[in-house]
């Protein structure tokens, strides 16, 4: 076959190469306090949007603006907006993540933006009492007494501070004259100052504030204000005026001094809400006296510490009863109204090491703290001190310190989370020397975590606390080695790095903070002060670079790198990252797909370097363009990388458009083998090209499997549009689809508007993780999406199913359904609940909740329908689904092990099933204690066919080791309401095995 040469192929292979990185989005940016898109330089801004990435750099009009508060889920962050930033009516905002940058959000920074902060409780109390007292009826500011605000956005202050710093210890930051206005008084002179590193920052922690660390002081104002004297009881709003501009309005409650003691807030330490029995609560208020009683549900709670009447610090009693209760305080013979709290059984916070509390994580060799100059690393074992975290096993008496020996450990383990490494084993018990009530926490940070600075929390009983900072070796370190166009991870075993193969190292400190990108890709070894090195058998090889960025670099494995197990290494700016494993061979392949992940739709061309894809467009013809989906006899093209090393210079162009005839390469597609017509470079240096024909057997559907095999190395699978011949549109295998429900995904922009109704009978396991039996469940979901354009004409390859007889194997454990490709999700009313019945009676199913538990037994075969009256967006619903008895596994009862030979693949037996249900056997089999590592696969089949063997091309894609897997038979059907584009009623019975790969 000819390859084509001309430069717009070689911008077509660029384009889709999968090197280029999900794009950050910004939706909208507002203060994080009222939503005011008003903002001035110096103030906090949230941004809201997707693909924000972890640690983003944020321009404001070319500034670097500070982050407050990274990203999370990667949809929302705060900033603080640069000092400097130039004012005016269009000043972009650009969010940089993963090496990809947004397009510029416009906005409109003035000098002054005044926003006032109100919140009755917590970090940030405002406005409140001069003895940080939150200001409320039951504790109102007097007539002549001089109250305090938070505000943002008051513009520059005196001396002026940098972006991101806190105000000076030695001089006050001040801003110009403010006018308060209370009521109809008339204004009054404000005295206007930054805070001066939490100097007078009142609230339940002196040093943690609304983000857990001193960053929410950033940007923050102190406003200090008398009330008029003579003014009246009363709830008076107050606004604030600077520089021309006025505030919002707060309220503010104006009355006589109680003489009484008032509780009028009660928190735990980190300023944390929920609270449980042995839990440490600080008692805000007025009046609290000097040695009071105070008492929880009846019982007397033990007094750690008193603040000068305002505020004095308790244990709560370890025998307290769970639930709403209620908390007095006596003194002086007078005791205070009940203030009402709800005690849970958990209650987990973090000692963040301020306000006297001790510092956070500690290493157990020394028991210092963990900080930026004495940093934890890979594979150390931390202490994390935490309070809240509920009984022990021996239990400790109120106001007593925890026992030597032995320990009292908490009777349930909390796991910790550190950055993305998430439920890491822990033990916990009470520490026995210094504060009561406080645990010690021990864990091991993960040997493969990057250097930096991680957000870090404790989660125990399904709470999670605030977070922490722990601090991590700084330096060039990469976390994942993987080919650039499979992103198959470095623990599964296909994830070996082909010679002559582009592939991507993934990790912190890499390179610059803005991705660089090589005028002439693999044409220098360094770029931008990034080099790496590749070190096997004693041999140093340099591959040349694609693009650089902190998080990921792009390079070229040289085709002379010795076959084998060795290192690979960064250097960034001349510091020197610690060698990480790397695995070379001589083939391994991965296909580019579109969502340059390795998942979902390959990138597939016809003879003109048109796309195929589930739906011909318009305007088909040519470069760029989707023409539409394969039909048998076609010749293809599959854009890959990885085929084997080239003979010659490789950089200069050797090896492209030479057919690798002695690479033994078989291309699956549908479990079917392609004839193969041109397998090597194409056009570009590392980039190959496999062409093939499409066999006349092959299944059809919009997700059929595709996957490169060179020996016993497995690509990733992708999947491509396969129809009937004379048609260019794909029909869903998923029988609940149709075609119009495709066309409307690939070529619509409307939001979808979409329903499904889920049954299942799934297995049950106890706390060891031993089946223990079945529940029936029942959940519904009703909600509107969009495709985002980028993805929209391949989008039905990534939601339908694969056609039966066929498998696909995923690079992650969570199976890669297309509904994470969506957005803009919204949540539609369909009413209260829909009513499902079946031949063992009726029941009500809650919607867009939690699934419901159903009577044992509900969900046995037969006739099922569903209904709903309807809500504001759905209206009234009816379905149908006829669900057989479920086929039956031979010789394999539910828990059974079984052992599997990767190389072999495996077969299912069964007996049983019937027509209109499928049967999937799937596995989910995660390599790490995160679950965001591993692999996992699916293989479809008509219940009739009575066995399948599960390929080894499935098998060897897989990590050895024990895992979970499930052999489900599934019955598809659909249901209609008014408003819904589209509505699937799915009934699903589940087997749980466990298999040992080996």
């Amino acid at each position: 076959m000819k390859i084509r040469t001309a430069w717009a192929v070689a911008t077509l292979a660029m384009a889709f190469a999968g090197l280029s990185l999900a794009q950050p989005t910004i939706t909208s940016i507002v203060d994080p306090f009222t939503g005011s898109t008003k903002l001035a330089p110096g103030g906090q801004a949230m941004i809201t949007g997707t693909n924000l990435g972890l640690t983003p750099l944020v321009t404001v009009g070319g500034v670097n603006a500070f982050n407050l508060v990274q990203p999370q889920f990667g949809t929302t962050m705060t900033i603080q907006i640069p000092w400097t930033a130039a004012l005016g009516t269009s000043v972009p905002v650009i969010v940089s993540a993963g090496g990809t940058a947004s397009a510029a959000f416009n906005i409109t920074l003035v000098q002054y933006a005044p926003v006032l902060i109100s919140t009755t409780s917590g970090a940030l109390t405002s406005p409140r009492h001069a003895n940080g007292v939150g200001i409320a009826t039951a504790t109102p500011a007097a007539p002549g007494e001089s109250v305090t605000f938070y505000a943002i956005g008051l513009g520059p202050t005196n001396p002026s501070l940098n972006t991101g710093a806190l105000a000076p210890n030695t001089t006050t930051a001040t801003t110009t004259t403010a006018t308060v206005t209370i009521g109809s008084n008339s204004p009054v002179n404000a005295t206007v100052s930054r805070l001066a590193n939490g100097q007078g920052f009142y609230g339940a922690n002196g040093s943690t504030g609304l983000t857990g660390s001193t960053q929410a002081l950033i940007g923050i104002y102190v406003v200090t204000a008398a009330v008029p004297s003579g003014t009246a009881t009363g709830i008076y709003p107050v606004s604030i005026a600077i520089g021309g501009a006025a505030s919002n309005s707060v309220n503010l409650a104006v009355g006589p001094a109680p003489t009484a003691p008032v509780i009028s807030a009660i928190v735990g330490e980190t300023g944390k809400t929920l609270l449980c029995p042995g839990d440490i609560a600080i008692l805000s208020g007025l009046n609290l006296g000097t040695n009071p009683t105070v008492t929880v549900a009846g019982k007397t709670a033990f007094n750690v510490t008193v603040n000068n009447g305002s505020q004095i610090t308790i244990q709560i009693p370890v025998n307290a009863t769970l639930g709403a209760a209620s908390v007095t305080l006596a003194t002086g013979g007078q005791t205070s109204a009940p203030f009402p709290i709800t005690l849970s059984q958990f209650a987990p916070a973090l000692s963040t090491g301020g306000n006297g509390q001790p510092q956070s994580a500690l290493h157990t060799t020394n028991f210092t703290g963990v900080t930026s100059a004495s940093p934890a690393y890979p594979g150390e074992q931390l202490v994390l001190l935490a309070y809240g975290l509920g009984p022990t096993n021996p239990a400790v008496p109120t106001g007593s310190l925890g026992p030597s020996d032995p320990s009292a450990a908490t009777t349930t383990a909390p796991t910790v989370n550190l950055g993305g490494f998430t439920g890491l084993p822990a033990n916990a018990s009470l520490v026995n020397s210094g504060n009561v009530g406080v645990y010690a926490v021990i864990f091991t940070v993960p040997a493969n975590v990057a250097s930096g600075n991680y957000s870090s929390s404790i989660s125990i009983g399904g709470v999670t606390t605030g977070l922490v900072i722990i601090q991590v070796f700084s330096g060039p370190t990469i976390t994942n080695v993987e080919n650039a166009a499979s992103n198959i991870a470095a623990a599964l075993p296909n994830s070996g790095i082909a010679q002559g193969a582009i592939f991507v190292l993934q990790g912190i400190n890499l390179g610059p903070a803005a991705i660089s990108i090589a005028s002439s890709p693999f044409q220098s070894t360094s770029l931008s002060g990034t080099s790496i090195s590749v070190t096997i058998s004693g041999t140093t090889v340099a591959p040349t670079l694609y693009y650089t960025s902190a998080a990921q670099v792009a390079a070229l494995m040289p085709s002379n790198t010795p076959l084998g197990t060795g290192t690979v290494t960064v250097t960034n700016n001349g510091q020197v990252g610690n060698p990480s494993p790397i695995s070379v061979v001589q083939n391994n392949v991965g296909i580019f797909t579109a969502t340059s992940d390795g998942l979902g739709a390959g990138i597939v061309t016809y003879p003109d370097y048109s796309l195929v894809s589930p739906v011909k467009a318009a305007n088909c013809g040519g470069v760029y363009t989707t023409c539409g989906a394969a039909n048998p006899g076609d010749t293809l093209t599959v854009w890959a990388t990885g085929l084997g090393p080239v003979t010659g210079n490789e950089t200069g162009g050797a090896g492209l458009g030479v057919d690798m005839t002695s690479v033994d390469a078989k291309l699956w597609l549908g479990g079917i083998q392609a004839k193969i017509v041109f397998k090597g470079r194409g056009c570009c240096i590392g980039e190959d090209q496999i062409a093939f024909v499409v066999p006349d057997n092959v299944p059809t559907g919009c997700a059929v499997p595709m996957a490169i095999q060179v020996g016993s190395e497995v690509s990733n699978y992708a999947v491509i549009a396969i129809s009937p011949k004379g048609s260019r549109s794909c029909v869903p295998a998923n029988s609940s689809f149709d075609s119009k429900f495709v066309s409307a995904l690939s070529t619509g922009t409307a939001p979808i508007t979409f329903g499904q109704v889920n049954l299942a009978r799934q297995p049950t396991f106890n706390a060891q993780g031993q089946l223990t039996g079945s529940a029936d469940k029942a959940g519904a979901q009703m909600f509107s999406f969009t495709v985002p354009p980028a993805i929209q004409p391949f989008i039905a390859s990534y939601l339908d199913d694969a056609p039966l007889g066929t498998c696909i194997v995923y690079n992650t454990p969570q199976f890669a359904d297309g509904g994470n490709r969506l957005a803009n999700f919204n949540p539609l009313d369909a009413g209260p609940s829909f009513k499902v019945t079946t031949p063992a009676g009726s029941q009500n199913v809650g919607i867009n909740g939690d699934d419901t538990i159903l009577p044992s037994a509900f969900l046995s075969p037969g006739t099922f329908t569903v209904s709903g009256t309807g809500g504001a967006n759905v209206g009234s619903a009816s379905g149908s689904l006829t669900v057989p008895t479920p086929p039956s596994l031979s010789g394999l009862a539910a828990g059974n092990s079984l052992t599997v030979t990767r190389a072999n693949g495996v077969t299912f037996n069964w007996t049983g099933g019937a027509a209109g249900s499928v049967v999937r056997i799937v596995g989910q089999m995660p390599t790490d204690n995160t679950g965001n590592i591993g692999a996992s696969f699916r293989c479809y089949v008509s219940p009739a066919a009575g066995t399948f063997t599960v390929p080894s091309t499935v098998t060897l894609s897989l990590p050895s080791g024990n895992f979970g897997w499930d052999f489900k038979t599934y019955t598809d059907g659909t249901f209609t309401a008014t408003g819904l584009s589209f509505g699937i009623f799915e009934m699903s019975y589940d087997t749980a095995i466990f298999p040992t790969l080996q």
